[in-house]
């Protein structure tokens, strides 16, 4: 799959699918060594991910996916 494929198919995601594609980016990323001897590679990407309140919590996570889930399903 290309990287344009790949773009492509996240388009077609849901928002929880793609936050949870985010988180798995960023764990691999971690565990993965920085090309850069001081990790600022790294802490920029973290920057990138920024907003500008708090993060939803796991409850209004899953009211967001089951909301979806009635609106894809009715």
């Amino acid at each position: 799959m290309t990287y344009k494929e790949i773009q492509d198919e996240i388009q077609h995601l849901s928002r929880e699918e793609r936050l949870g594609l985010i988180d798995f980016i960023m764990h691999s990323l971690q565990t993965e060594r920085v090309s850069d001897d001081d990790g600022t590679a790294l802490l920029a990407m973290r920057g990138i991910l920024s907003t500008e309140g708090p993060a939803p919590t796991d409850e209004e996570l899953m009211e967001e996916y089951t909301q979806y889930l009635i609106e894809k399903y009715s």
